[in-house]
């Protein structure tokens, strides 16, 4: 998706600055929205890649487990899903300390651990990934 993006945007300032230039643009309007857009690309290309590794504070999907850490009342989860690894930001409540310490106790036994993010129940659950129940028979 991110490289779709970047191409999107790429093609859409070469695009503009050939219609200008096809176009017979005043001289001074080319002067002036060539280099605008070449910053815009730059720029907006720059800051999206940025913005990738940010942690979100969206609902944590039903994902893999990597590792959990508690500082203040902040609870950082990462997760791993079909769109790769990803930071999120939880308030931290007694209820999430323990399912992360549970949580983070199975990782390091070298368990697959799974979390399950719900708008029903405030604390995401984590629950050890159940083999016979996903694998087909």
């Amino acid at each position: 998706m991110e490289y779709a993006i970047s191409i999107s945007l790429v093609a859409m300032v070469i695009f503009m600055i050939y219609f200008m230039v096809k176009a017979r643009a005043n001289f001074w309007l080319i002067l002036f929205v060539i280099p605008w857009m070449l910053f815009t690309m730059g720029f907006g290309f720059m800051l999206y890649e940025i913005s990738k590794g940010y942690a979100t504070q969206l609902k944590i999907p039903n994902s893999q487990f990597l590792y959990a850490k508690v500082m203040g009342d902040v609870t950082y989860v990462m997760v791993l899903n079909e769109k790769g690894p990803r930071l999120h930001v939880l308030p931290s409540s007694e209820e999430l300390r323990q399912e992360i310490k549970k949580g983070n106790r199975q990782v390091k036994e070298g368990k697959t651990v799974m979390i399950e993010g719900n708008d029903h129940i405030p604390v995401p659950r984590i629950h050890l990934f159940d083999h016979k129940k996903q694998m087909p028979k």
